[in-house]
């Protein structure tokens, strides 16, 4: 594989339901309740079997922040390699001392966007195609926003999509096999911190996010964004340069 790795941006996301609980979910977004009571928690059991003990608040808990339509991104983080091949971070958080709400954090990531993409680059993350990248456009019509050019729409053909998928990268076309971030990179001898992403769920982040606990726990969804960023990073480069 060879790539222009200083012509990609590379980004992560962390999302967390949009409300803490489904009985707030009844109190704010009534509609939206109702689909999920009616609709989707009779989908996610049929594809998690092992859900069907738990009630549907215990569902939502665990698995709205992985279903756009019932999250809400809270953290975002971008980069790309400079010259020296060292990673310019930025990330946006709806946390700590300062934070922005979902839609001053997309909207900023769809400036940075934009300017790359005016400048040739490509979009590069794990599982971008996915997860990523549908879950931000979704966020950016709810919100109100437009999604930049770059972004694949129904109408874009496969060849015409310019984004790196490191689960694509891994997969080589078979459609099988395990895909983890944490999984490649060990594999590749990447060394990764504690908090791998086989310990790390979305429901984590969100409880991390909804929960009481104190400012220094929140943190660590930031720090996880950007981990698993500079991970991808890494990972990208020790494949790059393979000979």
């Amino acid at each position: 594989m060879s790539e222009n790795l200083n012509k990609l941006l590379f980004f992560h996301i962390e999302t967390a339901g949009i409300t803490s609980s489904l009985s707030e979910l009844e109190n704010k977004y009534p509609l939206l309740h109702d689909s999920w009571e009616n609709n989707v928690i009779h989908y996610i059991r049929k594809w998690f079997t092992e859900d069907d003990k738990l009630s549907s608040e215990e569902v939502f808990v665990k698995r709205a922040a992985g279903i756009p339509e019932f999250a809400k991104i809270i953290c975002v983080s971008a980069a790309f390699l400079q010259t020296d091949n060292t990673p310019k971070v930025e990330t946006w958080c709806d946390l700590g001392e300062n934070p922005l709400d979902e839609k001053e954090i997309i909207t900023k990531f769809r400036g940075i966007v934009e300017k790359v993409d005016n400048l040739g680059f490509k979009l590069c993350g794990h599982e971008i195609k996915s997860f990523t990248i549908p879950c931000i456009a979704k966020r950016m019509l709810i919100n109100g926003l437009k999604p930049p050019k770059i972004f694949p729409n129904h109408e874009t053909k496969p060849w015409e999509i310019r984004a790196i998928d490191t689960k694509d990268v891994w997969g080589f076309a078979s459609g099988r096999g395990l895909y983890s971030l944490g999984v490649i990179s060990s594999a590749m001898g990447i060394k990764t911190d504690d908090h791998h992403d086989s310990q790390w769920e979305r429901s984590d982040a969100h409880k991390l996010y909804w929960g009481k606990g104190d400012l220094f726990r929140k943190k660590e969804i930031k720090e996880r964004c950007e981990k698993n960023l500079l991970e991808v990073m890494r990972l990208m480069l020790k494949i790059n340069l393979l000979k």
